[in-house]
């Protein structure tokens, strides 16, 4: 009776928190991280509990997967969009922990636990304009920051329906913090009268935390004799313990005498966060050759604008903050061939949408503006199996594939900048490193050992 009170829980908690509005960026587990995420029809590791935990019937028992400081490196060129006479460029490099699961039994049931970055972002640029005259200099720059990480503990297992057909659910708890922050200025010094003619600055800076918010996965999953099926439902409200964040905007305008200064700070904000249904549908099948083809798509749906917090204390007339979220459709196409039995070749293609919805210029509502378009993702390595253990090792390489909607367009007062008709490109560029070690078969190993150890102990005279 209490495991069906806790069961229930479960299924109650319907909630979802935050995101870096990108639904398909980071991979996780043995296999999926090289597949794509490619395997809600079920996959032998342990990141079933995120992918679809129906399938964790596959997962071997008392086994740890991990991947710990993952290096990625991404570079995003906006060409000569400020018109500066060369490119503007946004360099990152990050060493991302992304995964820790752990599987057992508790009684009759099995459980799996885990530990996984769900997101880590990071677009930092810093770039000005110079332009001199022999009376005046006048200077153009922008700041852009915008960061964060959000984390998911989890708790999921599965249940055998037949011995083709089961059941699944893992029930997340998340920790979200973001950082965003943009800077705009512009002036003129007259240099015969040493004075400054023109001035105009406009700053903004907002954080947002949410500390044990809740996510709930269902799955269902089917084998047949080639052919392997799986659906997972990824309910979209959150409940969350502790939600907050803090805000500040600065405006100075200097020109042609006349001085104007606005100041907003607001540290006690209770932010209004949501997200939206995620559904993912996969399939796999063997082929003649005993190779594997996967395949899955994801749909995200919309969330309409909504206000995620409203400020009173700017000239009385209030500062709106707003989110939403486009409809989004992912594709992922993952292929698995095995050399021998220890050599494994796994590949993949995969989309990775955009979803925010980028706000017009409004000086009473304002948005987050996403530098990032939407990309595609390459993946390809190997699995290497031992008696202990297995790991994978390969490259996942990731590109912008839009260019509509040119980055910088919708920023408040950003036609100070003058913008430059250019192209967008980004690229990534990322070390895939995943181990999974089996406890059993090491702790039988190590008995073996110590058994044969001391008999040959014994079988010497004394």
């Amino acid at each position: 009776m209490k495991f069906k009170a806790f069961l229930f829980s479960f299924f109650i908690a319907l909630t979802l928190n935050g995101q870096s509005f990108f639904y398909n960026t980071q991979q996780f587990g043995l296999n999926s991280t090289l597949l794509g995420g490619a395997v809600t029809a079920g996959s032998s590791d342990l990141s079933m509990i995120y992918y679809n935990p129906a399938a964790l019937r596959y997962a071997p028992d008392k086994g740890i997967d991990f991947a710990l400081f993952i290096p990625s490196y991404s570079i995003t060129n906006y060409g000569d969009k400020l018109g500066s006479g060369k490119d503007v460029n946004d360099r990152n490099i990050s060493f991302n922990p992304s995964l820790f699961t752990y599987k057992t039994s508790i009684g009759k049931f099995s459980f799996v636990f885990t530990l996984l970055q769900k997101d880590l972002w990071d677009n930092d640029i810093r770039h000005s304009i110079l332009n001199e005259s022999t009376d005046r200099v006048s200077k153009k720059a922008l700041s852009y920051d915008y960061e964060g990480d959000e984390k998911w503990f989890g708790i999921g297992s599965s249940f055998n329906i037949s011995d083709h057909f089961s059941i699944g659910i893992s029930q997340f708890w998340n920790i979200l913090n973001s950082n965003y922050e943009y800077g705009l200025s512009s002036d003129v010094q007259n240099l015969v009268e040493n004075r400054l003619e023109e001035f105009y600055s406009d700053q903004f800076h907002l954080n947002v935390s949410s500390i044990f918010s809740m996510t709930t996965k269902i799955g269902v999953a089917y084998t047949g004799k080639n052919d392997k099926l799986g659906a997972v439902v990824t309910t979209p409200y959150y409940t969350p313990y502790s939600n907050s964040a803090n805000f500040e905007k600065a405006t100075s305008i200097l020109d042609f005498g006349r001085t104007v200064m606005t100041n907003t700070i607001d540290f006690d904000i209770d932010p209004v966060i949501k997200n939206a249904w995620e559904v993912d549908l996969g399939y796999s099948r063997i082929l003649p050759d005993s190779s594997e083809l996967w395949f899955k798509v994801a749909y995200h749906s919309a969330v309409d604008e909504y206000e995620m917090f409203t400020s009173d204390r700017i000239n009385l007339e209030g500062l709106s903050f707003v989110s939403g979220l486009n409809k989004v459709v992912n594709l992922s196409l993952g292929y698995a061939k095995d050399f021998n039995e220890k050599f494994q070749f796994l590949g993949s293609v995969r989309t990775n949408y955009n979803a925010g919805i980028q706000q017009s210029n409004n000086q009473r509502s304002q948005s987050i503006i996403l530098l990032e378009k939407d990309r595609m993702h390459i993946a390809l390595g190997t699995k290497i199996q031992s008696r202990n253990a297995s790991f994978v090792v390969g490259l996942d390489y990731g590109f912008s594939i839009s260019k509509e909607s040119p980055p910088f367009e919708n920023f408040p007062t950003f036609n100070l900048l003058d913008l430059q008709e250019t192209g967008y490109s980004q690229k990534s560029l990322t070390l895939l490193l995943t181990y999974e070690f089996f406890l059993d078969r090491m702790g039988q190993n190590i008995s073996r050992m110590l058994e044969r150890d001391k008999k040959e102990s014994t079988s010497y005279p004394h």
